[in-house]
């Protein structure tokens, strides 16, 4: 859009989506079970303004935003407590079991809801004054991140052979090796971004140019 005769103002928009039942959903066959079903959204937007200061000074301002979301699950099917066992099962139906070299049922990477957001934007100036083109500029952003991770809540048994010297026939007579289960795992995160620089583009001579510049960018940890 032009704004003025020294203001143009732009837009963008982007989205993305990733939508599908489990394998387990459409095969009812339990060895799909560990697999997920996509289920996801990406956002991004842009928003720009470039002014012309003067003849020889350009200003240029960008807005940005991206949001991702996710909640990628397992088939439902069965729980330990379905069977019988004296296990709490937190998710209806979900369980894990893996037998060394043979074959997994469910998963302990079953994610979501998950959700990630940046806000950002960035401001140059770009200054032309004789044989040097002058550039100076900062950037900030903020980052967040909440996600919600399932899947050792529900109980993880692991059977490796370790009795009989066959994963198959420790399955069959019940010999576990290894059970664990923990609560579910929900981050929620942030983190700041900041860089500023300063950069010359200099015209030495009819053949030679040299670049050089600084930048700056402080680290703020992870909270």
């Amino acid at each position: 859009y032009q704004w003025t005769p020294k203001h143009t103002l732009f837009g963008r928009y982007l989205l993305d989506s990733s939508r599908g039942p489990n394998p387990y959903e459409l095969t009812k066959n339990l060895l799909t079970g560990g697999q997920l079903g996509p289920n996801g959204l990406a956002q991004s937007f842009t928003l720009g303004s470039t002014y012309l200061i003067s003849s020889n000074i350009v200003n240029t301002l960008r807005l940005t935003g991206n949001r991702t979301a996710t909640n990628n699950d397992g088939g439902s099917f069965i729980s330990w407590a379905d069977m019988g066992a004296n296990i709490y099962a937190p998710v209806p139906h979900m369980m894990v079991l893996t037998v060394t070299g043979a074959f997994s049922i469910g998963t302990a990477s079953q994610g979501g809801p998950a959700v990630g957001n940046f806000l950002g934007g960035n401001d140059d100036v770009s200054w032309v004054r004789g044989n040097h083109q002058l550039a100076f500029g900062v950037a900030g952003g903020h980052f967040t991140n909440n996600d919600y991770n399932k899947g050792r809540d529900t109980g993880r048994s692991s059977i490796t052979g370790t009795i009989t010297g066959s994963a198959m026939a420790d399955f069959m007579t019940g010999n576990v090796a290894a059970f664990d289960q923990g609560g579910s795992n929900r981050r929620q995160e942030y983190k700041w971004y900041l860089g500023t620089y300063g950069a010359d583009t200099w015209k030495a001579s009819r053949n030679v140019t040299v670049n050089y510049g600084v930048r700056w960018e402080p680290y703020f940890a992870q909270v």
